[in-house]
């Protein structure tokens, strides 16, 4: 069983699947996209040379049947379709399998296509649409905030609850293992807390040996927010009044935005002074080839 939505940037969506109203018959575009592979000959040599390689745009159709409850019905379920598809409105195609969830931003291309006269109830459709970045994001990991530090279990048995008891505490300056489970390296969000004054905090990537940081001295309730993700890349500090700044005056000249490749990462929280008032949480969506 699964589920096909379709979701304009105005709010407004139009859902597919094996149940009525708008029922799917066949999809593609879904899977594997082409793979375009730049070569070049050289005199003298066999075969050819290859210069680059990138994954193609991805081309998405469905065609389905719209099944209403009258002619009247019919009518506003077209009209609905019609105009939730504007080609003029960019949208998000969603696609939902058992508990998996997937998402990919679209243009659409023509929808929908009504190539034949309604027949009493029902309508044959086809809706075609173009998605630029060919990767699918898995959103199973969407809005999950992953501690940069190691939880350390402080309660011992038997329990004894005093007034500053604590049961366990985020320790900063390890190193914490994250996985990327999707099929290529993806940018992130990262957020920085600080609980007490701190200088030149960062992220570092131990097996690249890349990191970001900002340069300076930081109060205690100061936090940033860096986005190293392609295309959306920004770097914001928070001050503890509530003031957002731009905070991309503030990094380190060396500083690299931060990815996560494919399998098992390795990130460390530093700071030259006050290591222990730095914490940092990461969010991140594992992109996928095809759903």
């Amino acid at each position: 069983m699964y589920e096909l939505i379709y979701k304009n940037s105005e709010g407004s969506l139009i859902s597919f699947g094996v149940q009525p109203p708008f029922t799917v018959k066949s999809k593609t575009g879904f899977g594997a996209v082409e793979n375009k592979i730049i070569t070049e000959e050289q005199y003298g040599l066999d075969g050819v040379i290859k210069v680059s390689e990138r994954l193609d745009k991805r081309d998405l159709t469905i065609k389905g049947e719209i099944i209403a409850k009258g002619t009247k019905d019919l009518f506003d379920l077209q009209h609905e379709m019609i105009k939730t598809l504007n080609p003029k409105i960019a949208g998000t195609l969603i696609y939902r399998m058992f508990d998996h969830e997937f998402q990919i931003d679209v243009l659409v291309v023509k929808a929908p296509d009504l190539p034949d006269p309604a027949k009493n109830i029902t309508q044959v459709f086809t809706c075609t649409f173009l998605a630029l970045d060919p990767y699918w994001s898995d959103m199973s990991k969407y809005n999950t905030l992953i501690p940069l530090a190691v939880a350390t279990k402080k309660h011992t048995w038997p329990l004894e609850i005093t007034k500053w008891y604590e049961f366990a505490t985020l320790k900063s300056g390890e190193i914490v293992p994250v996985t990327n489970d999707g099929d290529v390296s993806v940018g992130g969000t990262f957020y920085f807390s600080l609980g007490a004054e701190a200088t030149d905090p960062e992220v570092y990537n131990v097996i690249t040996q890349e990191f970001f940081r900002f340069k300076g001295s930081f109060q205690a309730g100061t936090k940033f927010k860096l986005v190293t993700t392609r295309g959306q890349k920004e770097a914001i500090m928070t001050d503890p009044n509530g003031v957002e700044i731009n905070a991309m005056p503030l990094r380190d000249s060396n500083s690299t935005f931060l990815q996560l490749e494919k399998g098992d990462n390795y990130f460390q929280v530093k700071a030259t002074t006050g290591i222990g008032n730095v914490i940092v949480q990461l969010d991140f969506q594992p992109l996928v080839g095809g759903v």
